[in-house]
């Protein structure tokens, strides 16, 4: 499955051209990503309580078309390749437009993560993790 994360473009994420800041795009895939790891019960808290995190270790970040005020954005976030201690999530951020209906891509981010303790040491993802990223796999993909 797909996770989608909508957002509307506010005036304090803009850079001086009126135009969404790069680094507001990265917040943004960050944010999806969180709220995907709730969808499917496996929060930054609840992965604490079972002794194990998800930690970025490399993005990949292009940008495609600038965002503006108004716009309202919707991050898709899916997991591409599931290891057993990495994973490759997928993400692009589109905006709609109000006269055609159709998708426009503005972003797009590979984001690789690793699985650690608590405590930072590396480790091979629990189970229960990798069934859960599992569900946001999509169906061609590991």
């Amino acid at each position: 499955m797909v996770h989608t994360t909508t957002f509307r473009v506010r005036f304090g994420e803009l850079d001086p051209y009126n135009h969404v800041n790069h680094a507001i795009y990265v917040a943004w895939f960050e944010a999806g990503r969180g709220e995907a790891l709730e969808s499917i019960g496996m929060s930054l808290s609840a992965m604490a309580e079972l002794g194990f995190q998800i930690v970025v270790t490399d993005l990949s970040v292009q940008y495609k078309v600038p965002g503006k005020a108004g716009d309202d954005v919707t991050v898709e976030t899916w997991v591409s390749e599931i290891g057993g201690a990495r994973s490759t999530w997928s993400q692009r951020i589109t905006r709609t437009s109000p006269d055609t209906g159709s998708p426009t891509v503005l972003c797009t981010a590979e984001v690789r993560a690793g699985c650690t303790t608590t405590e930072g040491r590396p480790t091979r993802m629990p189970a229960e993790l990798k069934a859960a990223l599992g569900q946001l796999s999509l169906p061609d993909t590991p």
